[in-house]
């Protein structure tokens, strides 16, 4: 097969590569995860011109749920941009990091996953009315909630839902990445623990309202979580 100059220059390429990553949600720190690189290098890639090898080119269509031949010439279809979308498995403290509420940046290596990425029908986010660039998976690292959410059970978080109603949620308080089961109660709101080892809070809403730093802030409403024991 003949393959013309502009569909395989590096233009081209970096064209292909951010329309998957519009997409799919995916900004360039989240990619850098996906391919397990520093974030320094994905941008070399985007805005500098530097040029992919055999091994980083797989690892990209992987990433993006695409091809080596499609990102690399052009040819064939982008991939299952209508049918999946691909997220990229966090711990919570890079989940909290990415919302602006730690101020320290986490150690990605050591917060590292087991599983990197995870695809997800579009059709599953649709039912739980989640915008695909909305949507983020994080492994759970915490026992407060369990049996019902258990540490390393993989989670998918809408964090563009934060408004505090009935349900569970991710939350910063003093420094951690909490777990909690949230209840209004009578003019106060509960944030709940099922394992009693942990303890529960209630807070105002004058409290929630007021940004103090002793009330929690909230990274995303859970919306389901995904079983890997299969996997």
């Amino acid at each position: 097969m003949h393959y013309t100059p502009e569909a395989t220059s590096h233009e081209a390429f970096v064209t292909r590569v951010k329309d998957l990553m519009d997409a799919r949600g995916l900004s360039v720190q989240k990619l850098a995860l996906a391919l397990n690189e520093n974030e320094g290098t994905t941008k070399n890639m985007l805005y500098r011109g530097t040029s992919c090898n055999r091994e980083r080119l797989v690892a990209l269509a992987g990433a993006l749920g695409s091809t080596v031949e499609y990102l690399a010439t052009g040819v064939g279809e982008p991939g299952q941009t209508l049918e999946s979308v691909t997220l990229i498995v966090r711990s919570l403290r890079e989940l909290a990091y990415e919302k602006g509420l730690l101020g320290e940046k986490p150690d990605f290596a050591s917060e590292g996953t087991f599983l990197r990425t995870f695809p997800l029908p579009l059709q599953l986010l649709q039912r739980y009315g989640i915008s695909p660039g909305n949507a983020r998976a994080a492994r759970v690292d915490t026992d407060a909630m369990e049996p019902y959410i258990k540490p390393d059970e993989i989670v998918v978080v809408d964090i563009a839902d934060t408004t505090l109603t009935e349900g569970n949620f991710i939350l910063t308080h003093h420094g951690s990445v909490i777990v909690r089961s949230v209840s209004p109660v009578s003019d106060l709101m509960s944030f709940n623990v099922a394992n009693v080892r942990y303890s529960s809070m209630t807070f105002s809403p004058e409290d929630l309202a007021s940004g103090e730093a002793r009330v929690p802030k909230v990274v995303g409403r859970v919306r389901f979580k995904i079983s890997t024991t299969s996997l």
